[in-house]
């Protein structure tokens, strides 16, 4: 069972890999998991899916993986690393995290929609994004004449 003792020990073999303030957090988002760190990873699956968004589960999920992958080598605990054989078996579970976003309009509707701005500046910054090649973000927050 990992216990904040094993994880006080893994962030303190960190220090010459992580700036301070990754240590810190680490250390505090590890022991925040504590109560569902009991080598069942159902358990750990069943608050993550529950309390986490789906990239948050999987950054959640790789810092355990880790964890354990570093206990287990330096044989502080003993068995398989049970959140990886987890994640390998249920991949499906964890595909959705990287969705990419893309424009809810077409560059069509992009268009039609600069050129019902007045001319000024923002319409001449909104035909530069779309003519240039802007991000999928700034397409999709382009709102009635302003661009977020």
């Amino acid at each position: 069972m990992i216990n904040q003792i094993l994880i006080k020990k893994y962030i303190d073999d960190q220090k010459l890999n992580w700036a301070p303030t990754t240590l810190c957090s680490e250390l505090a988002r590890l022991n925040a998991l504590i109560p569902h760190l009991d080598g069942n990873p159902i358990t750990l699956w069943n608050h993550v899916n529950a309390a986490m968004k789906p990239y948050t589960r999987v950054t959640t999920w790789t810092r355990v993986v880790k964890l354990q992958e570093w206990l287990l080598l330096n044989g502080l605990v003993s068995g398989d690393n049970t959140y990886e054989a987890f994640r390998q078996k249920n991949q499906r579970l964890f595909k959705n995290a990287y969705i990419p976003k893309f424009p809810e309009i077409s560059f069509q509707e992009a268009k039609r929609r600069i050129e019902t701005l007045g001319d000024g500046d923002v319409r001449q910054f909104c035909q530069f994004l779309l003519c240039h090649g802007a991000r999928a973000s700034e397409y999709a927050t382009y709102k009635e004449g302003s661009v977020t």
